[in-house]
């Protein structure tokens, strides 16, 4: 597994928009999570979620995607021997901190992703 983080704000896009008019907000309601096509398909992305998004978690998510990789795959940056970089399965979900202050601050924001992404490696 590959724990990373970016964003994707300015020109166009200045604020990350975590409320877009698709999404299932599994704060509100845990038994939506049956409408995220990904969440039904993969079982560990639909607990992933569930827990990411539940009433004791200091985050939430806004999107996911899950997509076949092959061809393309880096050995190394996968940990892994060229003879098994033939193909895999690659991932996104969209986490934001709940904490109102954290969430209103960039570089706060950023800060704090920074730091989970190094915990989760």
């Amino acid at each position: 597994m590959e724990a990373d983080w970016a964003v994707e704000v300015g020109g166009e896009a200045s604020w990350i928009e975590a409320e877009w008019a698709g999404l299932v907000d599994l704060r509100r309601d845990a038994g939506v999570v049956g409408q995220i096509a990904e969440a039904r398909e993969h079982p560990a992305l639909r607990a992933a979620l569930l827990e990411l998004n539940g009433r004791d978690s200091p985050v939430f998510t806004s999107k996911c995607d899950v997509w076949t990789i092959a061809g393309e795959i880096d050995p190394l940056e996968f940990d892994c021997a060229a003879q098994e970089a033939r193909v895999g399965m690659a991932s996104y979900v969209d986490v934001l901190a709940r904490e109102p202050g954290l969430f209103a601050s960039f570089a706060g924001h950023e800060a704090w992703v920074r730091r989970a992404a190094v915990a989760l490696r």
